[in-house]
C-alpha cells in the first residue's frame, strides 16, 4: 500500500494496524469526488497489504466527517445518474467484501459515505457526544443503506420508526439499540479502536478472514434483494427530490 498515492485519507501504518484518518479537519473532513476515489480503491489496497492485519478509520479534529463538500455536491446533481448507481454498487461491495478487520473510532459528526463506512464496520467505538441519523427522508431521498444496514443492526421495527423518520439517534442510545458497539468518554475513542485492533491484528489472519465473510453472508445477500432495488429508484429521483430541497439542517445532518 502507498500512502503518498493518497491526500484525503491518511494512511499510517503501526504494529500491524492501518490507521486511516479523514484528514481535512479545517473543512470538518468534508470530502470531494476525489475524496470519493480514494473511498473507492481503499478496501482494495488495504487487503493487499501484507503488514496490514486490523484497519482503524477515525477522523481528524473533531468531526468524522461532515460529509460532501457542498461545492462538489452541487456540480454532481443530475450529472452521470447511470455512473453514480455503477460507483455506489462497487463501493458497498467493496467494503462489504473488504476481508480484514475494520474498526471505528467514531469521534465527532458523520454524515453522506463515511456514514455507510461505520455502519458496516466490524467494530464501533462511538464517543459519548456522538448523534447521527439517516437524513434520506426528510431530504425528501428514497434510502439505500438504510434498508440494507439498519435492520440488521436494530432490527426492522426500530430501523423503520429511524429511517423513514430521519429522527437523530445518540451514541448511547444507539449502543442501546445495537447500532454502536461500545460507548466511550470524548476523545477516547481512537484509543480504544486501537486496543481492539491490536487483539485483532494478533490472531490467526485466515480465521478473522473467513468468520468475517461468513457473517458478512447476509449483507451480500441484502445487496442483491434490498440495495440494488433502493439504489435504483434513490438515483432516479436523486435530482428532482435535491432542486425540492430540505431544510439547511437537513442538508447538514
Amino acid at each position: 500500500m502507498r500512502p503518498e498515492d493518497y491526500s484525503f485519507l491518511k494512511i499510517e501504518v503501526r504494529d500491524g494496524v492501518g490507521f486511516v484518518t479523514f484528514n481535512r479537519p479545517e473543512k470538518q473532513n468534508q470530502y470531494t469526488r476525489e475524496g470519493v476515489a480514494e473511498f473507492l480503491r481503499l478496501p482494495r489496497d488495504l487487503d493487499e497489504a501484507d503488514d496490514i492485519r486490523a484497519v482503524v478509520l477515525t477522523g481528524a479534529g473533531e468531526a468524522f466527517s461532515a460529509g460532501m463538500d457542498p461545492e462538489s455536491a452541487e456540480a454532481s446533481v443530475g450529472r452521470d445518474p447511470i455512473g453514480d448507481y455503477d460507483m455506489s454498487r462497487k463501493f458497498m461491495r467493496a467494503y462489504v467484501e473488504l476481508d480484514k478487520p475494520l474498526i471505528v473510532a467514531l469521534n465527532g459528526v458523520v454524515v453522506g459515505m463515511p456514514l455507510t463506512m461505520v455502519l458496516v464496520a466490524d467494530i464501533i467505538v462511538a464517543e459519548r457526544h456522538v448523534r447521527l441519523r439517516d437524513i434520506h427522508t426528510p431530504f425528501g431521498i428514497v434510502s439505500a443503506t438504510g434498508p440494507l444496514l439498519w435492520p440488521l443492526s436494530i432490527g426492522l421495527v426500530k430501523a423503520k420508526r429511524y429511517v423513514l423518520t430521519g429522527e437523530w439517534i445518540d451514541a448511547e442510545e444507539g449502543e442501546r439499540l445495537g447500532l454502536f458497539s461500545e460507548v466511550v468518554d470524548t476523545g477516547r475513542s481512537l484509543e480504544r479502536a486501537t486496543e481492539y485492533a491490536k487483539t485483532l491484528a494478533g490472531m490467526r489472519p485466515e480465521t478473522l478472514r473467513f468468520t468475517k465473510r461468513a457473517l458478512n453472508t447476509y449483507l451480500r445477500r441484502g445487496l442483491m434483494d434490498v440495495f440494488d432495488e433502493a439504489l435504483a429508484v434513490e438515483m432516479l429521483a436523486w435530482p428532482e427530490t435535491y432542486r425540492g430541497g430540505g431544510t439547511e439542517d437537513e442538508k447538514q445532518g
